[in-house]
């Protein structure tokens, strides 16, 4: 099953009612040798029983993509023989056999759902929110370079201010033999708002205004993330005008469901150093006093992926009364938990607030990338003290 257009039509006219558009922007073949720029560099023609479009990121072993590319449909099962051509740019389809990929993570549910929709003449939510695979190989896939990414990838889509980038191979469009079928296509840069057809399915968004093609399912689409393209989702779905009189583009999005299967894939091929487990220290050390007010410090956490799973802190403090103290932790998403609140004037006080590692529970199932701030109150300007050092331990999942 290379697309899926003639299956979400009913579900579409649904999805109307609340509709997205964009202006219209359809695919045009990438000139080359621009293949081997960014981020054409990283899409590349999945080959199985039909064919479909990839993309090389996070990892330089893994090719994302969409289930339904994998699968068979007619036989409710998974395929095996998934076959990956880099970068493909040329006249008919990719020469020689490609690189065998070794193996996938789907979603299991994925072909439960289909099986179910067997009765009906269109792809539920059901189908679409699962509708995402990992493919990995022992080998590189895309010279050893990779793209970047965007964790939250539904949020990115749904704000209409940022820019989007399709890529792919929507070999569909053409009648056979025609010299573009088999190019790259991009579509875009366009910007507009994604949205959620159904609140129950939030990682399927869908925008009018937008066309690809047969054939292109699976390719990326790609966010503006510090200077270059990231990957924020797949196609999934598509309506052209020529078929259906509008233009649809439907995608999974980046997130949590997404990142178990990433994170799953990087547990096979060995994840990167940083990718799963990090120290991060305090910003701005040297030493800094603590006396009758609060300092603010900040950690940049960068590099890790998935949700945090375990966090914890080492922190010294140097203080002629540590029941002055006060300290909080805000995340990125700006929680905020409080470490340490001792404060009290009554009876004694020990010296110095130190722990290592000391449990924090509270993140659990935050994304870790982004900034950080520990805040750190001195109550009572009577004793002074020196915030020496702070680091987070943070494992994701």
């Amino acid at each position: 099953m290379d697309y899926l257009t003639p299956r979400i039509l009913a579900w579409v006219v649904i999805f109307s009612i609340g509709r997205a558009w964009a202006d219209d922007f359809s695919p045009s073949p990438v000139a080359s040798p621009s293949e081997d720029d960014a981020p054409y560099k990283f899409t590349g023609y999945v080959e199985t029983d039909g064919h479909g479009s990839g993309s090389v990121a996070i990892h330089p072993k893994l090719v994302i993509g969409c289930a339904h590319v994998n699968y068979d449909d007619l036989n409710f099962e998974w395929l095996s023989d998934i076959r990956w051509h880099w970068k493909w740019n040329g006249i008919g389809e990719p020469p020689g056999s490609g690189l065998l990929l070794d193996g996938q993570y789907n979603f299991a549910s994925y072909g439960r759902f289909v099986r179910q929709s067997r009765t009906t003449n269109y792809a539920t939510p059901k189908i679409c929110n699962s509708d995402f695979v990992v493919n990995y190989s022992t080998v590189n896939t895309a010279g050893g370079e990779y793209a970047d990414w965007i964790e939250r990838g539904g949020s990115y889509l749904q704000t209409s201010a940022t820019s989007k980038f399709i890529t792919g191979y929507p070999s569909g469009r053409y009648v056979s033999g025609d010299a573009d079928e088999y190019r790259m296509h991009e579509t875009g840069p366009f910007s507009g708002r994604f949205i959620p057809p159904n609140s129950n399915y939030p990682d399927y968004l869908g925008m009018y205004g937008i066309e690809t093609g047969p054939g292109n399912s699976g390719g990326p689409i790609w966010g503006w993330k510090n200077g270059e393209w990231a990957l924020a989702g797949v196609l999934i779905t598509g309506a052209e005008v020529a078929d259906e009189g509008y233009s649809f583009a439907g995608v999974y999005a980046i997130g949590k469901n997404a990142w178990g299967r990433i994170i799953s894939a990087l547990g096979t091929v060995g994840a990167l150093p940083g990718q799963l487990s990090g120290s991060f220290s305090l910003a701005g050390v040297p030493a800094a006093t603590v006396n009758s007010g609060t300092i603010i410090k900040k950690f940049t956490v960068s590099g890790l992926v998935g949700s945090i799973d375990t966090m914890t802190l080492d922190l010294v403090i140097n203080h002629s009364r540590r029941n002055d103290l006060r300290v909080e932790l805000r995340g990125p998403a700006g929680t905020t938990l409080t470490m340490f609140n001792l404060g009290s004037r009554r009876g004694s006080s020990a010296r110095n607030l130190v722990c290592t590692g000391k449990k924090i529970s509270g993140f659990r199932g935050f994304h870790a990338n982004g900034v950080w701030i520990l805040s750190v109150k001195d109550a009572y300007p009577e004793n002074g003290g020196t915030l020496v050092s702070a680091s987070l331990g943070i494992t994701t999942r």
